[in-house]
């Protein structure tokens, strides 16, 4: 059976949830018929890469999906790339602001995303979700996490496949952001299931 590992973020940037933490809180993995496993990362440069890292050697898993907050979005992006760079805008959760520094010394410009995209993007589509790839997944801590995880894949010759996926606010964030877009956690849900089955049918 194969090992899938799912990460979520806590919140950040004065939000009191994040839509990937509820995400994972929310979907009840007793009910799937594969090995899930769920880790809640911090959102800090000091902390975040260095505990995937150790979830991955510890865990082995075949799958690493990672999940984050875009509240610009009104779709789910299907993250291509991941550059080794971090350009924070904003501090992360511990107050750094780490701008233009790679995120790991004489290593690749960037990695590309291992899961099968243009099959979670198909069926996605199919189920009338909105999706779209992604060619960007900034220079924050979604992108470092991202970088983070395959340079550590890479480097150790690993079999895990990995990548990462943004998703909008919620409904209930949108009190405060009121021009943004949101997506319901039910759909969220459906969204989490289509991926699973897609990288299995794989």
């Amino acid at each position: 059976m194969e090992k899938i590992l799912l990460t979520g973020f806590e919140p950040f940037e004065k939000e009191p949830i994040n839509p990937s933490q509820e995400l994972l809180k929310s979907f009840d993995i007793s009910k799937q018929t594969r090995d899930i496993h769920t880790l809640l990362l911090p959102v800090t440069v000091r902390d975040a890469g260095r505990i995937v890292e150790e979830a991955i050697e510890e865990i082995e898993p075949d799958y690493l999906i990672s999940f984050g907050l875009n509240g610009k979005l009104s779709h789910i992006a299907l993250e291509r790339v991941a550059l080794n760079i971090i350009d924070a805008r904003i501090p992360d959760n511990n107050g750094e602001q780490p701008q233009d520094t790679p995120i790991c010394e004489n290593a690749p410009v960037a990695y590309w995303s291992t899961l099968p995209l243009r099959d979670i993007e198909r069926e996605l589509k199919a189920c009338g979700i909105p999706v779209k790839l992604s060619y960007s997944a900034g220079t924050y801590i979604c992108n470092f996490l991202m970088y983070t995880a395959l340079n550590f894949i890479n480097q150790k010759d690993l079999k895990t496949k990995a990548g990462f996926i943004h998703i909008p606010f919620l409904p209930e964030q949108c009190t405060n952001h009121p021009e943004r877009s949101s997506m319901d956690m039910s759909v969220l849900h459906k969204m989490l299931k289509v991926v699973l089955s897609s990288i299995i049918s794989q």
